[in-house]
Formats: C-alpha cells, structure tokens, sequence
C-alpha cells in the first residue's frame, strides 16, 4: 500500500518533470500555450453550439494526433522530431502514452464550455492559458519557497497574472462582489495548477475555477441570470 509520504514524494517527482526541458525550451513552450486564449476570445463572439463543434472538432484531430503517435512509429517518430523538445518526459515516454498538454487544452476547453455559461466560461479560460503560463516561466526562474508540490512564487505569479487577465472578461454587473468572485475562482485555479500531477492541469483548473465561480455566483448573487447581456449566447 503507497503511504502518504510516498504519494507526496511520486507528486514531487512527477511536479519536477518541466525540468527535463531547460528554460528556452519552456518559453517556447508556453509561448504556444498563450496562444489558447483564443479560445475564450473567439467565443465571445460566437454561440455556445457553434463553440462546442468548434472546440469538438479540435479535440477530435488533437486526439486523432495523439492516436497515430503512440500506433505509428513513424509517425511518433516525426511528431517528436517537430515538437519532442517542448514536451515533457511524460508526454513523450511511449511507454506510458499520456496525451501532450495541448490536447489537454482543448479537452478543458470543451468541458468548460459544455458545462458552464459564458461569463464563467471565459474567465476559466483565461485563468488556464495566462495564469498557467505565469506560474511555469516565474516558477522555473525564481521559484526558491516550496509550496505543496511546486514553488509558493510559481502559484502567486499565477494568482496574480491570472486574475488580471480575468479582469478583461465580461462581467454581469461589474460589482466588487462579482471581482471578488472570480478571484476566488483564481486563487483555486492556482492551487489547482500546484496539485495537479496525477490530473493535467489545463484540466483541472478550468473545471474547478468554473465550478467554483459557478458556486458562488449563485449563493453571492441568486436570481441574477448568468446570461451576458448583448453577447450570443
């Protein structure tokens, strides 16, 4: 039987892989996550089932990707070859064929949409391309405190960043009630990031910042419709 300890120590272990990857590697790497906050963006403007067919079919070729990686050789070959040096030792052990983040991206993205309404939707979008950026580059550089799995300056870099990313979101009211609920949403978004090492957390921190601001939108301002004003729907 795994005794805590062990299982923190397997967190730890699995919480170092960045390291496999030096820092340039990491920028780039993040780099072409930033580029997820797209998603929030285009669905703005667009209507939830033309979001969901949108990000389903995204996921779908993602997925459809990762397949031919881990039953092709050659293909698996090539895809290392194009994208092996940004990826993590997990990600590219064809032993334990665990999808890369990006996939993990729009499986979040998917499910976020899926489950909850815009106003929440995009803030947790937001939360998981700036706030999981913030947390990886400040984390890797100057990350000296530990802090449950990873550093306690990786997951105030992500509080930080994240929320005021999610400031540029659509609010229902713009009150201070309604800020406050979607830091909420941050800070566990950034405890997400730091535990997440049995669970990807491009995931679990769009899942569980929306739920949490879900949560509190409706015991802090029941009766308010969760429906932007003047946004499709």
């Amino acid at each position: 039987m795994t005794t805590p300890n062990e299982a923190t120590r397997t967190a730890r272990t699995t919480s170092n892989d960045a390291d496999n990857i030096d820092y340039k590697s990491e920028l780039a790497r993040k780099g072409i996550h930033l580029a997820g906050v797209l998603i929030p963006l285009v669905y703005y403007f667009i209507e939830w089932e033309t979001a969901l067919v949108l990000i389903g079919s995204l996921t779908l070729l993602s997925l459809l990707i990762e397949w031919a990686r881990f039953r092709s050789p050659w293909f698996g070959r090539l895809f290392n070859r194009l994208f092996g040096v940004m990826l993590r030792k997990h990600e590219s052990d064809e032993k334990k064929k665990t999808f890369s983040g990006a996939t993990f991206v729009f499986i979040g993205a998917f499910v976020t949409i899926l489950l909850f309404p815009k106003v929440i939707a995009i803030p947790a979008q937001i939360l998981v391309v700036l706030g999981d950026s913030s947390a990886a580059l400040v984390g890797r550089k100057i990350g000296k405190t530990p802090f449950l799995f990873k550093s306690l300056e990786g997951t105030l870099a992500f509080i930080v960043f994240g929320y005021l990313g999610t400031m540029l979101a659509p609010k229902l009211t713009g009150s201070p009630i309604e800020f406050a609920i979607v830091g909420a949403g941050a800070v566990v978004a950034a405890i997400a990031e730091n535990v997440g090492v049995f669970i990807d957390d491009n995931l679990l921190v769009p899942t569980l910042s929306g739920l949490t601001m879900w949560l509190l939108y409706n015991l802090l301002m029941p009766g308010v419709p969760l429906d932007l004003p003047g946004v499709p729907g």
